[in-house]
């Protein structure tokens, strides 16, 4: 208590409210019933009636909650210290410090609940969601207002009402309506202009990969044209950039194109052995890499192949035919798809191939022994879904786990495209298939395709002809292995 007074002021309130908390843990430790715990209680109690006036600090709302365990059952310090708070609330939102008030708003509500009165607590609860709304409204009234920011003020205020229901639907609902305006203010508003990133020797290295080639060498450089960006490359810079940048420890929130909350992350701790937000933002930064292989390499590649040869579905109906990653009777699928991507049809090859992609790792796992069925809880076998697959260890042993976190980090993470899960409810525009992280995922499709025909010929001296350019397969029958000879 004595190390603590000298702290007693608003400036000053942590070196006062530490001390005071501990005073007050060891004289209960000797005995609520002995005159050091009734004196310490009585001293705390004098400091909160001091300062609980005027106070506009944290002191108070701290000294309350130090006081709480000792005091929440006596109902006449319940209602005083309940009135205290919301005094001290009303104070702090008159001159504007509407994230104070709140703070005893909160404690205002936590009296009310112990000493009975509900609604009162309940009122409470939602005079933290009307701040909220004050604060949106104030971030609104500025010259240049964020809506985003507004936005995350007014989705505050919302989740606390609806929890306050059936009182609160009404204001819900007009506040939802407020929210969406906002969420669409916001994505309306045009991107930030930026410095254009020069990707011409990107482009010229693509085109020379491929120009002049055979159509069969063109297509393998195609398919070997970039790399998948490494998991644990990713990982290491992530964490070493932490260390030196402070916006990695803020939330991150994904708007969809109508303005709603798509994703969000809380701030990533390098420490904190929850990996959540970590996965986010290394989903988040892979991006950067697809989309400039998809546009600059990737695509570039594609149309100069077009420019010099005249490739048509059969090709690839050979390719699906002789892959061991294409299940017997799905060649049909994966050769149009494969080739609408080709020609630039992009749309059509995602709707084909995205399913077949799952439906081949499921396949290989089969073959391999794993179980991909599960019993769901009406006691029916089910498949299951590519997000399961990818948690499976088998699959991280049959592909890198560079392939594995670039399916997740195109097709399901919601910090990605997220294409698998916008396709399968019909929710992928056209403009998303055709972008850079479509025509990647077109890509994967034919280099996992490609993968164990180029993995037998490195294995062989002669290696076999991959794509042939001037016929359909003469048999769409496959070796036992899988592949054709």
């Amino acid at each position: 208590l004595e190390a603590g007074a000298p702290f007693e002021n608003p400036e000053k309130w942590t070196g006062c409210t530490r001390r005071y908390g501990r005073a007050l843990q060891l004289a209960a430790s000797l005995g609520k019933l002995q005159p050091l715990f009734i004196d310490t209680l009585a001293r705390i109690e004098a400091a909160l009636q001091k300062h609980g006036v005027t106070d506009t600090s944290f002191l108070s709302r701290e000294l309350m909650d130090v006081v709480f365990d000792h005091r929440r059952r006596d109902l006449a310090a319940c209602t005083a210290y309940a009135a205290m708070a919301e005094g001290i609330a009303r104070q702090l939102e008159s001159v504007g410090e509407l994230h104070r008030a709140r703070e005893y708003w909160a404690a205002k509500e936590k009296w009310e609940y112990a000493g009975g009165n509900e609604a009162a607590a309940r009122a409470s609860r939602a005079a933290i969601a009307e701040s909220l709304v004050t604060e949106a409204d104030l971030e609104l009234a500025k010259g240049e207002p964020s809506y985003s920011r507004a936005a995350v003020f007014m989705r505050q205020a919302v989740g606390i009402l609806d929890k306050l229901q059936p009182e609160s639907r009404p204001r819900v609902a007009e506040l939802r309506q407020l929210l969406a305006e906002l969420n669409q203010k916001e994505a309306s508003r045009p991107l930030t202009r930026s410095e254009p990133v020069d990707l011409s020797d990107v482009v010229a290295a693509a085109r020379k990969t491929v120009e002049g080639k055979s159509l069969p060498d063109a297509m393998v450089s195609l398919a070997t044209i970039t790399k998948l960006p490494s998991r644990t490359a990713l990982e290491a810079d992530l964490r070493s950039a932490m260390k030196n940048f402070v916006q990695f420890i803020f939330p991150t929130m994904i708007m969809g194109p109508g303005g709603t909350l798509i994703a969000a992350r809380a701030g990533v701790d390098q420490d904190d052995p929850d990996a959540d937000p970590l996965m986010c933002e290394m989903v988040s930064q892979a991006q950067i890499g697809y989309n400039i292989s998809g546009i600059a390499s990737i695509n570039v590649a594609r149309e100069t192949i077009l420019a010099e040869h005249d490739i048509r579905e059969h090709h690839f109906a050979q390719l699906a035919h002789a892959s061991g990653f294409v299940p017997q009777g799905r060649e049909v699928n994966f050769a149009r798809g494969l080739n609408a991507g080709m020609h630039g049809d992009f749309v059509t090859a995602l709707h084909l191939l995205i399913p077949q992609l799952e439906n081949s790792l499921r396949h290989i796992l089969k073959e391999n022994g794993e179980n991909t069925i599960f019993v769901n809880r009406k006691g029916f076998d089910e498949e299951r879904d590519l997000d399961d697959l990818l948690r499976l260890s088998k699959t991280k042993e049959l592909f890198d786990e560079d392939i594995c976190f670039s399916l997740r980090a195109l097709l399901l993470h919601r910090f990605g495209p997220n294409l698998r899960n916008l396709l399968s409810h019909g929710l992928l525009d056209p403009a998303a298939a055709s972008s850079p992280q479509g025509i990647y995922v077109w890509w994967m499709a034919l280099q996992l395709c490609y993968a164990p025909l180029l993995a037998r010929a490195a294995a062989t001296p002669s290696p076999p002809r991959l794509v042939p350019t001037d016929q359909a397969p003469s048999s769409p029958d496959k070796t036992a292995s899988g592949d054709s000879s």
